[in-house]
C-alpha cells in the first residue's frame, strides 16, 4: 500500500486525494464507539463527495480510476452502514441485506454496461438507456436528492437505535 500512495511513478490527482481520504473517514467513522461522532464521521465523509466530484470538475481531473474509485467508496460507506444496521437490528437483517444486494448489483451493473458501451463515467448515459436512469442522472438536483433521502433513511433509522427514547416511542 505503501508503494501505491508515494510511488514517484504515480501522480495523484487532488480529486483522487479527497477520495483516499474520505475513505480514511470512514474507517475512522466506524472505529469509534459514539454515535454521535460516528454520525459526525459519516456525514463527513459525504460532505467530502461532493468535494471530491466538485474538485475533479473544477480542475479537469475527471478519469475513470477516478469514477470508479468513487463508486467503490460510496458501495462501501453504504454497504457498511446496512450490515452496522442488520446487526444492530437483528430481526430487519435480510431487510438491509436485501438493500445492500440491490445497491451493489444494481450500481455494478450501470458502471459495467456504461463500459461495455464505451461512456466515460456510468453518469454519462448509454446508448437506449432506461429512462428513469436517464432521469435519474441528467436532472440537476434528481441524483442528489435520491441520495440524501436514502441516506438519511439509513442515519435516521441508526441515530433511532441508538437512541432508546425515541425508539420505544415509534
Amino acid at each position: 500500500i505503501t508503494c501505491f500512495f508515494f510511488s514517484s511513478r504515480r501522480r495523484h490527482t487532488r480529486s483522487s486525494l479527497v477520495s483516499w481520504a474520505r475513505r480514511c473517514v470512514q474507517e475512522t467513522a466506524y472505529a469509534v464507539t459514539d454515535y454521535r461522532i460516528f454520525m459526525a464521521f459519516y456525514i463527513m465523509s459525504y460532505i467530502l463527495d461532493q468535494v471530491d466530484g466538485m474538485a475533479a470538475r473544477h480542475f479537469n481531473q475527471c478519469s475513470k480510476f477516478g469514477a470508479m474509485l468513487d463508486m467503490l467508496i460510496d458501495r462501501s460507506a453504504t454497504v457498511s452502514l446496512l450490515v452496522l444496521l442488520g446487526y444492530l437490528k437483528r430481526e430487519c437483517f435480510g431487510y438491509f441485506l436485501s438493500m445492500a444486494i440491490i445497491d451493489i448489483v444494481s450500481h455494478w451493473y450501470q458502471m459495467y454496461s456504461s463500459v461495455l458501451w464505451g461512456a466515460d463515467t456510468h453518469k454519462a448515459g448509454v446508448k437506449d438507456e432506461n429512462i428513469l436512469v436517464w432521469f435519474y442522472y441528467k436532472c440537476p438536483g434528481v441524483l442528489f436528492l435520491c441520495v440524501l433521502g436514502a441516506e438519511s433513511y439509513s442515519c435516521g433509522f441508526y441515530w433511532m437505535l441508538n437512541n432508546p427514547d425515541i425508539y420505544n416511542n415509534i
